[in-house]
């Protein structure tokens, strides 16, 4: 009996301290950006740790278990109760949640007058963008004698993933973000398929900025819990990526949903500027220099903090006019810590591993550097399609031309540099970005 006693005992402590601690982290979390598995790790760590030091100290100084069982009971009441307290807190803030649109928060969020303009309404879930299957047949269907495929179109050609608005749209009323600052928005400049961006004004510094939203916002639709968290997610990281080459995170927010206050880059993106060559049919690669190197060193500071942007692309790159030849690498939402799996991207900027599935790393930003460099040189992709298998096809079997043939002005050394970076297994690529930028540098760019 005393055994069971002990075991019991040990099991319902073990469980309260395991959850106490979890509790703990995620007060933490609030704080730092700990990720869940990291958390219930360093939980079970502690509560297997309070759990031994409880036991042998009763075993040393009672050599019983009846004070072992009394902790044990106590901490798991004290634990049920708090559980029941959360759980009757969370329903009410749930219930109240549809009513904040009529609640003007003291942080956070956005005001009263303009949230509520519209009804509120539920928009489904939006996947952020295509999705490309693993195990796709581009050639080998017909072959085989299966039914054909019904083409998709790929969405380079009339689907592109930001839509920059001709004549910005005026916002009746505007929206008011509360933050560390209070933030106005007049206008929407962009829009995407998970998110709209705002330009605004900061009312204590009189500063321009641009503000980034779920989509749906402006006209009072609510948001899945999912896209909230991805957002906040995104917040958290970019706040953190400090640099020259990268667009600044002024303040975010969570209140009564997601949004990012940023740097206003008024002089458009690098797909712009790509188009406006091609109208000169520019050859001159002196001319995206320094566009180069500065994605470069801005992916070389976020690396040595082991994040990886995996969705590099021209609209992605931001100018300012203050700073014309300053490019600021934007939009962290696909971005991620360590190795990872699953990714929003760009179909004509994935990789192979992002096609089939598998985990990506560093080696993931490399190659999208490796097309944009590819198509800033040639005024063409590397990989080209009509379709979506069409493209996966290209990206994962077949070899892209040397650049030198596409433009001859390049250096020789510039074939052999882009195809490394284009390599189909991670394991041929530049293992670094810093490898590639060295030998980027030893090459005569005139």
């Amino acid at each position: 009996m005393d055994l069971l006693i002990l075991v019991l005992s040990i099991l319902f402590l073990g469980f309260a301290a395991f959850m106490t601690v979890q509790i703990i982290f995620w007060i933490i979390d609030a704080f730092v950006d700990f990720d869940d598995e990291s958390a219930s790790l360093l939980s079970f760590i502690v509560a297997v740790g309070i759990v031994a030091i409880i036991y042998f100290l009763n075993v040393s100084m009672f050599d019983s278990t009846v004070i072992l069982s009394i902790i044990a009971i106590c901490e798991f009441a004290f634990y049920f109760v708090y559980v029941l307290i959360f759980a009757a807190a969370g329903r009410i803030m749930v219930k109240s949640s549809d009513l904040r649109n009529q609640w003007r928060p003291s942080r956070g969020g956005v005001d009263s007058e303009s949230y509520h303009t519209q009804p509120q309404q539920r928009i489904p879930q939006i996947e952020s963008r295509t999705t490309l299957s693993p195990d796709f047949k581009p050639l080998g269907s017909k072959a085989l004698g299966e039914p054909e495929r019904p083409k998709r179109r790929a969405p380079s050609q009339k689907t592109p993933n930001r839509k920059s608005l001709k004549s910005a749209e005026q916002l009746r009323p505007p929206l008011k973000f509360y933050g560390q600052k209070t933030y106005v928005a007049n206008e929407r400049i962009a829009t995407t398929y998970i998110s709209e961006v705002f330009k605004g004004r900061c009312l204590e510094d009189d500063l321009e900025v641009a503000i980034k939203a779920p989509r749906g916002v402006s006209g009072g639709m609510t948001i899945e819990n999912r896209a909230a968290d991805s957002f906040l997610h995104e917040a958290k990281l970019w706040s953190k990526m400090l640099h020259p080459n990268i667009v600044r995170v002024y303040d975010y927010s969570d209140r009564p949903y997601p949004w990012i206050c940023m740097e206003y880059m008024d002089a458009g993106d690098l797909k712009i500027a790509i188009e406006r060559s091609n109208k000169v049919n520019s050859k001159n690669c002196m001319a995206w220099k320094e566009t180069i190197f500065g994605i470069i060193d801005a992916l070389e500071f976020a690396h040595k903090k082991n994040v990886i942007h995996r969705d590099i692309k021209p609209q992605n790159i931001l100018f300012s006019s203050d700073e014309p030849d300053v490019p600021k690498l934007t939009d962290w939402g696909a971005a991620r810590t360590g190795e990872t799996r699953g990714c929003t991207r760009t179909l004509e900027y994935a990789t192979p591993e992002q096609c089939h599935g598998e985990p990506q790393d560093r080696r993931t930003d490399i190659f999208q550097v490796g097309v944009l460099i590819f198509k800033l040189l040639t005024n063409r992709l590397p990989f080209e399609g009509e379709t979506e298998e069409e493209y996966q096809y290209q990206i994962c079997t077949v070899q892209p031309p040397l650049p030198t043939s596409m433009n001859p002005s390049l250096p020789k050394e510039m074939d052999e540099i882009l195809l490394k970076a284009l390599s189909k297994r991670k394991e041929d690529r530049y293992q670094s970005i810093s490898d590639l930028k060295t030998d980027l540098m030893s090459i005569d760019w005139r």
